[in-house]
């Protein structure tokens, strides 16, 4: 990652350490002085980390006494590499002591600060820190051309994934999808009842389907990549498509001889309604403007998805949806004429 130029700053979890206090015990000499590794352990976590050695009683609380080293001796290496250990052969003196550096070796070592877990196994998150105004898609796009052109051949067990605003977007689509299905009946369903028929209900979807493809062609022609906030603004962007074709769809219902596929009054009231698309077209485009000038790295991809899916959304209910009307509802009961083409 620290090659990609957007790139200022690079963490890894595991490479955080901190220091581990590291014992290594010579056991032959421990013997000697009756001692092993279980009881050296014990003697230094009474010293180091305490031990009870009473309770005092506060008011009506009983609370216990732990006694261990003042903080100064348990945070100083030279005064833990001098503590004493308890002699415990019979033939001890009674105030003998044995230097801890005589039985054993103690020196400092980096430990990982911690291993986190995804999905209850080990991992190690490694994260990139990119310049203002800079979208992480954008970076990871690039990771994934540099594991592509040079692959990295991982161990056994192992695997890499890419997370951040990648793992969210996945996740986004994975719960859409999940619940696309109860969206769509309930969608057919409103659309059914309103113009009671299936044929009407599948051109608006039409519609709702084909503007999602021009909001990503926007997209590519101001080089934006598609990321998360594209998928929330596709979701608002088939909303204003679909209410485009219902406008048109419900005019041409409403006047007798557009309703029969005659051309020129086709053509009026697709004029006439076209007022009402226009402007919520133009607005919905002027609104997100000031986020596509000034909306620095964030919300442009969202903003040029939705503006540039609504402006050809209004191409399609002005041009596409009266077409398809005359195809699939009329059949050869309707008038053709050259005023239509």
């Amino acid at each position: 990652m620290t090659t990609i130029a957007e790139v200022v700053h690079t963490q890894s979890d595991l490479a955080e350490t901190l220091p581990k206090l590291s014992l290594t015990v010579d056991e032959s000499s421990a013997r000697l002085i009756g001692l092993d590794n279980s009881a050296i352990a014990a003697q230094l976590s009474a010293a180091l980390e305490g031990r009870t050695g009473g309770t005092v009683l506060e008011s009506t609380e009983e609370l216990p006494v732990r006694v261990r080293l003042p903080d100064g001796d348990r945070g100083d290496l030279s005064r833990i590499k001098s503590l004493d250990l308890q002699d415990t052969r019979p033939t001890r003196s009674v105030d003998q002591g044995i230097p801890l550096t005589a039985v054993a070796s103690i020196q400092l070592v980096p430990e990982p600060a911690g291993i986190t877990h995804y999905n209850s196994r080990r991992g190690n998150d490694v994260k990139a820190y990119i310049t203002a105004d800079t979208l992480p898609a954008t970076i990871v796009s690039a990771l994934a051309e540099s594991f592509e052109a040079e692959p990295m051949v991982l161990p056994a067990g192992y695997e890499l994934s890419f997370g951040g605003e990648a793992a969210e977007r996945d996740a986004a689509v994975g719960n859409l999808v999940a619940s696309v299905g109860v969206l769509v009946v309930m969608m057919a369903a409103t659309l059914v009842g309103s113009f009671g028929s299936f044929r009407m209900a599948g051109v608006i979807a039409t519609v709702g389907g084909l503007s999602l493809g021009l909001g990503t062609g926007a997209l590519w022609i101001f080089g934006y990549p598609f990321g998360f906030m594209v998928i929330i603004g596709s979701m608002g962007l088939m909303g204003v498509a679909i209410n485009d074709a219902i406008v048109v769809l419900a005019a041409i219902r409403a006047d007798e001889a557009a309703r029969t596929g005659d051309g020129e009054a086709i053509k009026r009231v697709v004029l006439a309604s076209s007022r009402h698309v226009v402007a919520t077209t133009l607005t919905t485009i002027a609104g997100f403007t000031p986020l596509i000038i000034q909306g620095g790295g964030f919300w442009p991809p969202m903003a040029v998805a939705i503006s540039g899916g609504v402006g050809g959304a209004t191409i399609l209910a002005l041009c596409f949806v009266p077409s398809l009307y005359v195809i699939l509802m009329c059949g050869e009961t309707c008038v053709f004429d050259n005023s239509f083409a």
